[in-house]
């Protein structure tokens, strides 16, 4: 078959995640759902929601503002290492109390209000006074990396009426990201312009505004990655991995600044320089 009968008959093929690498194949992908919570268990440092089908979801809060939930579509939540979060920064954190009803797991910080729905794993996360700042639609769910095996590992959540996104780190168009989507895989990318994606820098870290009020997501995922902020779907903003677990931070404001601030006590901050080079430059003659 010629190159050009080959391209016509891929001319109606779909593909609503990217592969690693376009093929121009057609894939029959198949989402997964965590199933139904059947345990709480006690963790280091956290709450482990397991679930019939053996998803399981981990929860820590660091702080009053800042937690962390980490989905494993086979149970096996990893050892715990990170390149970029540094949680021996909170000395306080650790498992949040949580209560159960008939249809959801509920606990509460001093600042933040939590759900998470029985069937489905699926997050509400709202402000001590109820507003609601983040809400999945589909949440956690995942497909088999058919190419290069284990998980593609991927969250959507709900975008709120009037919401705005900004960062992700080298981005070359306007800072206001709704409405479009990137990938996240260094890339040198010599006379870029305006629409060019992937760039150099990447930061797997975005902050959404609504309702005058500010909260950040840190993705810690090294794979390759994508951010859909209502490109695919209008109301719906996504992220998703080539592999590794769904695993990010929640991050309150209720400020643009607060939110910066507490990512950089996450991810640290670098060395104050010594004294020497902060001072100027003094010449002496004798």
């Amino acid at each position: 078959m010629s190159d050009s009968n080959e391209d016509k008959s891929l001319e109606n093929d779909t593909f609503e995640k990217e592969n690693y690498m376009d093929s121009k194949k057609k894939e029959e992908v198949l989402d997964l759902f965590p199933g139904r919570v059947k345990e709480i268990a006690a963790g280091e440092g956290c709450k482990v929601l397991v679930c019939d089908n053996k998803v399981k979801l981990a929860v820590s809060a660091l702080s009053d503002e800042i937690l962390h939930f980490k989905f494993a579509p086979d149970g096996h939540l990893g050892d715990g290492f990170s390149y970029a979060a540094m949680p021996e920064n909170f000395p306080d954190r650790g498992a949040p109390e949580m209560t159960e009803d008939e249809e959801f797991v509920h606990f509460s910080t001093n600042s933040l209000q939590v759900k998470i729905s029985l069937q489905g794993l699926l997050l509400t996360i709202s402000d001590s006074e109820g507003n609601v700042m983040s809400e999945d639609e589909k949440g956690f769910h995942w497909e088999g990396n058919r190419a290069f095996g284990g998980n593609i590992v991927q969250y959507s959540r709900r975008i709120q009426p009037r919401e705005h996104f900004y960062g992700l780190g080298d981005k070359s168009c306007h800072p206001e990201i709704r409405d479009r989507r990137f990938e996240l895989w260094g890339s040198d990318t010599y006379a870029y312009g305006s629409e060019t994606d992937p760039l150099y820098k990447n930061i797997p870290f975005f902050i959404g505004i609504h309702h005058g009020q500010a909260y950040g997501i840190f993705f810690d995922n090294t794979h390759r990655s994508f951010f859909d902020f209502g490109k695919e779907r209008k109301e719906t903003s996504s992220f998703w991995a080539q592999g590794g677990l769904m695993d990010f931070y929640y991050i309150h404001g209720p400020t643009v600044r607060d939110v910066v601030r507490r990512f950089a006590q996450l991810t640290g901050v670098p060395e104050l320089p010594p004294l020497g080079a902060r001072l100027p430059s003094v010449q002496v003659v004798l």
